[in-house]
């Protein structure tokens, strides 16, 4: 054991002093990462939000049932993996005849089903810090800005269950990596060919995790007009990029139909999903196993996709038990949403696990939006002395975080907080541009010292605000005076056992 951790040493101490430096911060922010996201992650012992639906799914990969879902295959198989790794339930048929849990057994265990999605959320601030390094070349600065992420409190606590959007935050981190670094790498070799097979996997993992990863897509035109006119370096970029997408993608939709061997009559329209005729007596044969057919089971999945969704109701804010909200809600953190609450012997506190973000946090994105945005609208009426270093980036993640949040507002659907996570993630990177770019903030200088002071102090306040908002993203006990001390924005909608709700949008 000595021997192997002093080779490690040497060969640590062998690399450069810059890489040295990154590698120490990366596995610090692993260790902060840890203790947030993955320790205790089995904790609270009971289903919240749409958990009672993603192990229904997982069970079923576990017995090869046959079964379509609006959502893309890869989250519910992570989710299934985890429990097969680890076998954490004596039964794993429960749920079968199931779309959705009504209620667990008392010695049901979730660390299997969560164990993935959390690992997931656990590597996701290492590699965030990976894309502020690219971004920034600064490591102070770098380093403070993984702290959004690392301390939201928002993303803690949806991260920490059986569901998809911790490993979809994973592989849009991914995907914008290799962006990044296909991007900056200025040679044709094998660096660039490896960037490019990564973002073309990464981004295949994230479609396939849920469709609003699709955001994405935006990156390859981007990253081929920033390579052009290097045409050579363009067409290893395209092709290498774009080839291991389409297989990978293909790959796991051939996997999801491949794992479904058998139809449980129980589920609907007896097991096959569809009521077309045609479409079942291919299921019925075994067809949809074989490759040929992967075309047809596509279309029929993305067809599923339609009708469920047509089927969600519209957002009703006016309806008592209404937990939507809409798009324009969510850069300021609205609307909370109240996971599960249990009362204490004592009867006077109650544990709460809500969805309720780090306003710090929540906060800095939204003026990295609004700096960004008003910096880059600046430049095309009034010329500056000096021109923004990093305007393509900055376009580009402000045509991601504008186009995503136009989409987004134009569903019909009701949609829910944590649908806003891809876009806090565009606006981290927004304000990571707009500090490493700004040098005057009205008639204040903004130097380097000022700039570190700054970040230092907001750092701190984000620290402060999650260990405030804690006792949400953990179960922890709270009295109703303790809660009321925390709901200061009313288009939060935070709301306890017996506080009077405090939305300006009042039930039917």
């Amino acid at each position: 054991m000595k021997i192997v951790i002093g080779l490690i040493y040497m060969k640590i101490y062998s690399l450069k002093k810059s890489t040295q430096l990154t590698l120490m911060i990366f596995i610090i922010v692993l260790i902060i990462s840890y203790f947030n996201y993955f320790r205790n992650y089995d904790y609270p012992a009971g289903a919240f939000w749409d958990e009672n639906y993603y192990i229904a799914s997982a069970q079923k990969y576990l017995n090869h049932i046959f079964f379509l879902h609006e959502h893309p295959p890869l989250g519910h198989m992570l989710i299934a993996l985890g429990e097969k790794i680890i076998k954490a339930n004596i039964l794993s048929d429960q749920f079968i005849d199931l779309e959705k849990v009504g209620e667990f057994p008392k010695n049901f265990s979730f660390a299997g089903y969560r164990l993935l999605p959390v690992l997931c959320a656990w590597l996701t601030p290492a590699i965030f810090l990976l894309i502020l390094l690219l971004l920034t070349q600064n490591y102070f600065i770098s380093f403070t800005l993984s702290l959004l992420y690392l301390f939201d409190n928002a993303l803690i606590v949806h991260s920490r269950g059986a569901m998809l959007d911790a490993p979809l935050m994973l592989f849009v981190c991914l995907t914008i990596l290799f962006f990044l670094l296909a991007l900056r790498w200025q040679r044709v070799n094998f660096k660039l060919i490896l960037f490019s097979i990564g973002l073309g996997i990464s981004f295949a993992f994230t479609v396939t995790t849920k469709y609003q990863g699709g955001i994405l897509l935006l990156l390859f035109p981007v990253l081929y007009w920033g390579i052009w006119p290097h045409w050579k370096k363009c067409l290893y970029a395209c092709g290498f990029s774009l080839g291991s997408f389409y297989i990978v993608f293909l790959l796991i939709w051939q996997l999801h139909f491949s794992l479904g061997t058998d139809i449980n009559p129980q589920l609907k329209n007896k097991g096959y999903f569809t009521p077309k005729t045609e479409y079942q007596i291919i299921i019925a044969d075994k067809n949809h196993l074989s490759p040929w057919y992967l075309p047809m089971m596509l279309r029929i999945a993305f067809d599923y996709t339609v009708d469920v969704n047509k089927g969600i109701p519209p957002l009703n804010l006016c309806k008592k038990d209404e937990n939507g909200s809409p798009a324009f809600f969510w850069p300021v953190g609205a609307r909370a949403i109240n996971y599960r609450w249990e009362t204490l012997d004592d009867g006077q506190s109650y544990r709460y696990l809500y969805l309720q973000v780090n306003p710090v946090v929540w906060g800095i994105g939204l003026w990295g939006v609004i700096a960004t945005s008003g910096l880059v609208l600046t430049t095309l009426f009034f010329p500056l002395k000096e021109s923004i270093k990093n305007r393509f980036l900055m376009l580009t993640f402000l045509g991601l975080y504008w186009a995503y949040m136009l989409i987004m507002s134009r569903l019909e659907r009701v949609t829910y907080l944590y649908h806003y996570f891809p876009a806090l993630l565009f606006s981290f990177c927004l304000f990571a541009l707009w500090i490493k770019e700004v040098k005057r903030v009205g008639a204040w200088s903004f130097n380097r010292r000022k700039k570190m002071i700054t970040l230092s102090i907001l750092a701190m306040v984000v620290i402060i605000a999650y260990y405030f908002y804690s006792p949400f993203t953990y179960f922890q006990p709270l009295t109703d005076t303790q809660f009321r001390q925390r709901m200061i924005f009313p288009l939060w909608d935070l709301r306890c056992v017996k506080c009077e709700r405090t939305s300006f949008f009042k039930p039917l």
